[in-house]
């Protein structure tokens, strides 16, 4: 007689295969053996929902919650599925400009054909507009309450008119909070970076800053201005500490790059403490990011194919709404060349392109494990 271990790793290869009903068959065996594991509850929510039958998922997942109240990926999944008609996006990306000056060695910039440009405010009007109009649609609650990334793939402070769109997603949804990545390293005049947290009503900013002297700034951040971002961290922080900080500013570092640097060089770890020393009393704080693939883009680390599918589809990033600065519907953040277009919003609601072919078919793809045609996604390391 087979263990309910055993029984587990049976469904689960089954699973795999895409034969989902044979995999739940599996998975209820394994729990009549062992009915407190809370992995298999789990993954039998995951695949259920993967068969169309929300409410058994949602039933199982809260089994596994139960049991495992820390599991965040169940609590994710929980989330992601859709409780009345629309997605409850969590966070907005719309990406103002896909243009940059930097070529840092993690992102593949070098492999992106697509047209550049920068998001007109008109277009970046229709967009709420839009999404104004699938919040109503659909009965999300309101006032509804999300992040809005003013950036995609590219560099926010490029955009002119980055303060006057932030300005309007304020208006627009003032429970949401506006907010950017960026290098900085744009010669702004300070009028402009006033605006971003005057005008603008940023709520937050993060700073990518992987060096913190010339050289060991230029050996990651190639093509970037070292001198004119750190000018530029220190007004904005300044600036907003006259203001008593109303925005979240960051500095991010690259793990485990920048800490190891930090060790081994004594000239790096007395600027980084120098320049630190300047920005902590003005209310800045530190954060990290590690590497990863940027979809096919790098291959630092193995593609994910353990995951039984990628949060995209159910989890945490199903609940991003991604959109391009020329108004096309991306699924991911990380397809840096805008190769998976679902819809385009110039003829399209966003209700019309969540319940369009393109989407369903992407869906399916990445619940049968076959993503032969996503090539995207299939160098992924982030499932």
């Amino acid at each position: 007689m087979s263990s309910a271990h055993e029984l587990f790793q049976e469904g689960f290869a089954l699973k795999k295969q895409g034969l989902l009903s044979e995999a739940v068959e599996k998975f209820n065996k394994s729990l009549e053996i062992d009915p407190d594991e809370a992995n298999t509850h789990k993954i039998l929510g995951i695949t259920l929902y993967q068969l169309g039958l929300k409410d058994e998922a949602i039933q199982a997942l809260y089994s596994a919650l139960e049991l495992d109240p820390g599991d965040r990926q169940v609590a994710d999944y929980v989330n992601a599925i859709p409780k009345g008609e629309g997605i409850p996006f969590t966070k907005v990306r719309v990406e103002n400009t896909n243009a940059c000056k930097y070529t840092c060695d993690m992102c593949p910039r070098e492999k992106m054909s697509r047209k550049t440009g920068i998001m007109s405010p008109e277009d970046y009007q229709g967009f709420l507009d839009r999404f104004e109009e699938y919040i109503e649609e659909t009965g999300l609650p309101q006032p509804f309450a999300t992040t809005f990334f003013m950036h995609g793939y590219g560099e926010p402070l490029l955009d002119p008119g980055l303060a006057e769109k932030s300005a309007m997603v304020r208006k627009r949804f003032p429970a949401s909070s506006p907010l950017i990545f960026t290098t900085l390293g744009v010669r702004r005049s300070e009028s402009y970076l006033k605006n971003l947290l005057d005008a603008g009503g940023l709520r937050n900013i993060v700073v990518s800053f992987y060096g913190f002297q010339q050289t060991t700034y230029d050996a990651i951040q190639n093509g970037g201005d070292f001198k004119t971002a750190r000018a530029n961290l220190i007004r904005l922080a300044e600036f907003n500490k006259s203001l008593g900080n109303p925005c979240i500013i960051q500095v991010q570092v690259l793990l485990p790059n920048t800490w190891d640097t930090i060790a081994r060089d004594p000239a790096e770890k007395a600027a980084f403490d120098e320049l630190m020393s300047i920005l902590e009393p003005l209310g800045v704080t530190v954060v990290e990011l590690s590497l990863h693939n940027f979809g096919d883009g790098r291959s630092y680390f193995p593609a994910d194919t353990d995951k039984t599918v990628c949060s995209v589809v159910h989890g945490l990033r199903r609940m991003h709404l991604n959109v391009s600065w020329d108004l096309k519907i991306l699924p991911c953040c990380f397809d840096y060349n805008g190769e998976v277009v679902l819809g385009d919003l110039r003829k399209q609601s966003i209700a019309e392109i969540y319940r369009g072919e393109k989407y369903e078919k992407f869906l399916a793809a990445h619940r049968a494990g076959n993503l032969d045609d996503y090539p995207v996604c299939k160098g992924c390391d982030q499932r």
